[in-house]
């Protein structure tokens, strides 16, 4: 992600305290570093350097900016996916499923298709439809319906620009950060060398000005506070003084002898890919004292959801086995098996509904945030004949 590296093993925090009380070594100590062109004009820049590094944004600040842009993008991405998939429906209604005009569509798997895919198929699902308006009026699509459909477009595209600047600008961020600490390292270096001429070894004015080459951590650095994924990818945020990370990754919900190592390395953007339906993704942070006691906490990628089985009704409650990776189930019921209400969303593997007067049918799917199972087989119950319902 970025090109500059830090020259520096100390953390940011322990790289301003110590310029810091450099800057009033150096004041105390100024005669005698005259000869060394060290002067009060270049200690106060040195200072204004450390104060400005110290107010510079963090770096968890551009990833919750990511995180921010993401969520917006996806959220419109959800919105229109809901629209393509209603304009679908009615090319199904006038055309047939099996026609050519609503196979052409091709959105039967929009849900996992990629941002750009998304963009166009919604482009391509608007421009069929503007050139069929006279026959889909009567399942209401108008030119009115078609220009609000390509503005949803044109503002899915747009935020999807604004996710990839926030992105473009956590790392340019990076680097600004990165210099600057390696700008304030170069004057401690030196500075510090000049002291150490001045001072003979050992006194106590000569420790003031030693740091040593290869700074040594005496406590394994924090994990990552902030950690999202998206595409394939996982960012998360800077760990002060730490010199590497470690990624794993878990394919099961559960099972916590099933982390695999996937990457290690200083970078904070890693392609860790998908695997199987779902998994789990953790960093370390590390330094030359060890890893971080605890590793960052788990985020979650689940593209694929199984539909709930063993669902079946006894004594007046429904119940269902639970799905793997999901962390909810939408419980619906019908009198008529084609206008469906929600009466649950909840993460149980059951619900007592209000016994009705006749047939009630009822269903159920496994959720994941926008991730859904196709639902199980509809249970019909005839309520006038259930005894004790």
């Amino acid at each position: 992600m970025a090109d500059v590296k830090r020259q520096f093993t100390m953390s940011y925090v322990e790289l301003v305290s110590f310029a810091n009380m450099l800057c009033q070594n150096l004041t105390t100590d100024l005669a005698l570093f005259a000869d060394y062109g060290v002067t009060a004009p270049k200690i106060a820049a040195l200072q204004a350097l450390s104060d400005a590094f110290e107010a510079f944004p963090s770096d968890q600040t551009f990833v919750y900016q990511m995180m921010i842009a993401t969520e917006d993008k996806n959220a419109k991405r959800e919105e229109l996916i809901k629209l393509i998939k209603s304009f679908a429906v009615r090319f199904a209604a006038v055309f047939g499923f099996d026609s050519p005009r609503y196979k052409g569509l091709k959105t039967s798997n929009i849900g996992l298709q990629t941002d750009l895919n998304v963009l166009a198929t919604a482009r391509f699902v608007a421009q069929e439809a503007e050139s069929s308006l006279a026959q889909l009026a009567s399942e209401g699509i108008t030119q009115a319906t078609v220009d609000n459909f390509v503005a949803e477009a044109n503002e899915f595209e747009q935020l999807m620009y604004a996710q990839k600047s926030a992105k473009m600008l956590r790392s340019v961020k990076t680097d600004e950060r990165a210099t600057k600490g390696n700008e304030i390292y170069t004057l401690i270096v030196k500075y510090c060398s000049y002291g150490k001429q001045i001072f003979e070894a050992g006194t106590a004015n000569y420790e003031k000005y030693v740091i040593t080459d290869s700074y040594v951590p005496q406590t394994p650095p924090q994990a990552p506070e902030t950690l999202f994924y998206q595409n394939g990818e996982l960012s998360y945020s800077e760990s002060d003084g730490a010199s590497s990370y470690k990624v794993e990754r878990n394919p099961t919900p559960t099972d916590e002898n099933a982390w695999i190592i996937v990457y290690e390395g200083d970078e904070t953007e890693v392609a860790v890919g998908q695997i199987g339906d779902g998994m789990r993704m953790r960093v370390w942070a590390r330094n030359d004292a060890g890893f971080s006691v605890n590793p960052s906490y788990s985020v979650y990628s689940i593209v694929f959801l199984n539909v709930p089985s063993n669902f079946h009704f006894s004594a007046g409650t429904l119940y269902w086995d639970a799905v793997d990776w999901a962390n909810g189930y939408e419980f619906e019921s019908s009198l008529n098996q084609t206008d469906w209400d929600v009466l649950s969303n909840q993460n149980v593997q059951q619900y007592t509904p209000v016994p009705g007067t006749g047939m009630v049918y009822y269903r159920v799917r496994s959720r994941y945030g926008n991730v859904e199972s196709d639902y199980a087989p509809v249970i019909g119950i005839d309520w006038g004949n259930v005894v004790n319902g």
